[in-house]
């Protein structure tokens, strides 16, 4: 018995090229409608007070955060026991990542709601807290290797995405809606057109290089990776027959987010779609 052989990972499809193709054209139908009416559908929903923005501001970008707590905990529990170095990497990797997704989970909220920040960080360390122990329970059966790329595939996207996105911004300098209203002396910009040349004089105006961020949404990026729910899936095989209702509560997650950035004013539909 102790020379028998484990079974190798077994492969699963997590997200159908159905409901891939489906959300495809979702999003480039609403790409299509940006392109034609971001500015008049900005107008027609903004409102920078509304609760439903506000909440989402808060909390859409969540996700991300759990994620990377989720990574965190998956390296350390399945930590490499056979070399001392790499058990250790993995554990100063990990401390990091749940760090950050602790900083996400705890911080983000504070900068939209004016709420006591110590009661904020409770909620936030709580609700990572539950996730760490659902994992836990999650992989108790786990096999070692496909926890491992589970983690590395969290850590990757959540990594990336956020770099991608925030490279992006700065190169497009679009001006958010919220600035239109404001300021009308800023003009409206299509998402196909990067740069701002009016953006240095704007700013010497005291306007925030923060207001020439709209394209893409940071905070739908974010939300987004709660997609990421069909990657939990290989933990515990029985969840396999959840893989749709995952996929679109992730991708339902992401629109609600998405809907919310563009009625307070941060971003335009197609900043959202992108």
């Amino acid at each position: 018995l102790n020379n028998e052989v484990k079974a190798p990972p077994v492969a699963t499809t997590l997200i159908s090229r159905t409901n891939a193709l489906i959300f495809g054209a979702i999003l480039a139908a609403f790409l299509v409608v940006g392109t034609f009416f971001d500015l008049q559908i900005s107008t027609a929903l903004f409102d920078s007070s509304s609760a439903f923005g506000i909440f989402f501001a808060a909390y859409g970008e969540m996700p991300a955060g759990l994620a990377l707590v989720v990574a965190g905990v998956l390296l350390i529990k399945f930590r490499n026991r056979a070399s001392v170095g790499k058990a250790i990497g993995q554990i100063i990797g990990a401390v990091l990542l749940l760090a950050l997704g602790a900083m996400i989970l705890t911080f983000m909220p504070t900068l939209y709601l004016n709420t006591s920040p110590a009661i904020l960080a409770a909620i936030g360390l709580a609700i990572g807290g539950l996730t760490a122990w659902g994992v836990l329970r999650l992989s108790s059966a786990a096999d070692r290797r496909v926890a491992i790329r589970v983690a590395v595939v969290l850590l990757v996207v959540v990594i990336a995405e956020m770099i991608l996105i925030n490279l992006i911004k700065i190169g497009w300098q679009r001006p958010r809606m919220r600035l239109l209203e404001e300021n009308s002396s800023v003009l409206f910009s299509p998402w196909y057109s990067p740069g701002n040349p009016a953006k240095a004089e704007l700013m010497a105006q005291g306007i925030s290089s923060e207001e020439f961020k709209s394209f893409p949404s940071g905070h739908v990026g974010n939300a987004s990776t709660m997609i990421l729910l069909t990657v939990l899936i290989p933990l515990r095989m029985s969840l396999a027959r959840f893989a749709p209702l995952f996929f679109w509560f992730g991708a339902l997650w992401a629109g609600l987010v998405a809907l919310s950035r563009v009625i307070v004013g941060a971003h335009f539909v197609s900043d959202t779609v992108i």
